[in-house]
């Protein structure tokens, strides 16, 4: 399980399987193949490229580089190590396995 720090409090868990827990209850889910659901909706998706979509409309990019883009500009990334920046300011952090695309849906983009 993979454990996500903000501020200091850890907000949130994603499972192996990519279940979402926030302050402990069920989120929603984000899938090995991408697609995001949220109260049994399906409503986006990672696509393989980085590309992130929201009902359909791509809201924002993932980069090889674990950089964070959204409307144009970079907003943030998760380094290797894990540490969480938003802006130029270390926010947070992920701990755990899991895939780090799971955890930047979570920290930068609100479906959940």
């Amino acid at each position: 399980m993979r454990k996500n720090w903000l501020n200091g409090n850890r907000f949130c868990e994603i499972t192996e399987d990519g279940e979402v827990w926030k302050n402990s209850t069920f989120a929603g889910s984000i899938e090995a193949n991408g697609k995001i659901w949220v109260r049994g909706n399906n409503v986006g998706s990672i696509e393989p490229n980085g590309d992130v979509y929201h009902n359909g409309n791509h809201v924002g990019t993932l980069t090889t580089n674990r950089e964070v883009w959204k409307s144009g500009s970079q907003v943030g990334l998760i380094d290797q190590d894990g540490e969480v920046w938003i802006g130029s300011a270390s926010a947070g952090s992920i701990q755990g396995p899991g895939d780090w695309k799971r955890a930047a849906v979570v920290y930068y983009f609100a479906f959940y």
